[in-house]
């Protein structure tokens, strides 16, 4: 079976956000939409400052980025990621809580949440 490169995992991970060569590289530091496409198709290597850029950024276990190995984010990042949510926006405890619920909630009850939030906007 053939190994995938990291340049490889890099380009499964931004399609997997979403994000075009120039939003993703734009994220790293990667100020041309070629010089990440360079990326990606082994023309450019991918540096250590790439490498620690895109963990910290996406919250990325370095360990699957270097090898492929384990999960593709950091388990402990989406505690970070609330905490840096709760920072920029200035967040009290509530507001934190219900965030965190609202994103361990089912699919179905986010749907169901999302309605009776449209419909609070509608009174107010």
């Amino acid at each position: 079976m053939k190994s995938i490169s990291i340049n490889e995992r890099i380009k499964i991970l931004r399609k997997h956000l979403n994000l075009t060569q120039k939003e993703f590289g734009f994220k790293i530091g990667i100020t041309s939409q070629q010089q990440m496409a360079n990326i990606e198709r082994k023309v450019s290597k991918v540096t250590e400052s790439n490498i620690k850029l895109i963990c910290n950024e996406f919250g990325v276990n370095e360990n699957w980025l270097r090898s492929g190995d384990g999960e593709m984010f950091d388990v402990s990042s989406k505690t970070s990621l609330i905490e840096k949510l709760t920072k920029e926006y200035n967040l009290n405890l509530d507001e934190k809580m219900y965030i965190e619920s609202f994103l361990k909630a089912s699919s179905e009850n986010r749907e169901k949440f999302l309605y009776s939030l449209k419909n609070i906007n509608t009174i107010l």
